[in-house]
């Protein structure tokens, strides 16, 4: 998988990242820092950050708060109130909740079927 990143809507090429094999559904910039921004796809998370001349990532742990089922397909994501916060919307209807580069809480059952967008508004989440 390739990203391209561009400055401005006149497409002046940014910049080439090398990314990975699996698919990515959505890619959303930092809205507090204009040098990070997450990706999310089939079973995985990724957060990016400017380092040097290029860019680098951190996988998304999803550990024990996930459950059973482990890893999820992340179908969309919205920043929280900070830099390190993020939600995304799984393809299995739950609501994941980032501090970092960690899950920190999963809310089940959220929508029946996959979230495919997610948007946050004024101190609530909204689906």
């Amino acid at each position: 998988m390739k990203i391209f990143l561009y400055k401005n809507i006149l497409k002046n090429f940014f910049e080439f990242l090398r990314g990975h094999n699996d698919k990515i559904f959505c890619l959303r910039w930092n809205p507090y820092d204009d040098d990070r921004f997450v990706t999310v796809g089939v079973k995985h998370i990724k957060f990016w950050t400017k380092a040097g001349g290029g860019m680098t990532a951190k996988q998304g742990v999803f550990g024990k708060v996930a459950g059973k089922q482990g890893k999820q397909n992340q179908m969309c994501v919205v920043f929280g109130k900070t830099a390190d916060s993020c939600i995304t919307g799984g393809g299995d209807g739950c609501i994941y909740i980032w501090t970092q580069v960690t899950l920190t809480r999963k809310v089940d059952k959220a929508h029946e079927g996959p979230l495919f967008c997610i948007t946050a508004v004024q101190d609530k989440v909204r689906f």
